[in-house]
């Protein structure tokens, strides 16, 4: 099993302090049956009140709100997740232009538009 780690920060600058309306924030991984998310942090700066959601494909949807007004909004994110298979699978950019490849001829045989 692999950990897999991340960080991410996002800092915005204003150039007088201004009042911050409802933000969506989507920064949480997906669990599947191949990953597990082990832990994730999200720290904002200013102080805001976090709602969670899922969207209908399973996406955690963070709904915040902040609670004063500010030159300067700081996101930082850091999660962790747990690789459950043996190796982290890497996409074979050869075997999916072959597989292209021979869906467009067999497209082309059987006179069907592309």
């Amino acid at each position: 099993m692999q950990l897999l780690t991340t960080f991410h920060r996002a800092v915005y600058s204003y150039r007088y302090p201004v009042s911050l309306g409802p933000h969506r924030l989507m920064l949480r991984p997906r669990e599947t049956r191949d990953l597990r998310l082990v832990s994730h942090e999200i720290d904002l700066t200013p102080g805001a009140e976090i709602a969670w959601s899922e969207d209908v494909a399973g996406n955690a949807i963070a709904s915040v709100t902040f609670r004063s007004q500010t030159d300067r909004l700081t996101i930082n994110h850091s999660p962790a997740a747990q690789a459950c298979s043996t190796s982290v699978p890497t996409p074979s950019i050869r075997a999916a232009l072959t597989l292209t490849e021979q869906t467009c001829d067999l497209m082309q045989r059987h006179g069907t538009a592309i």
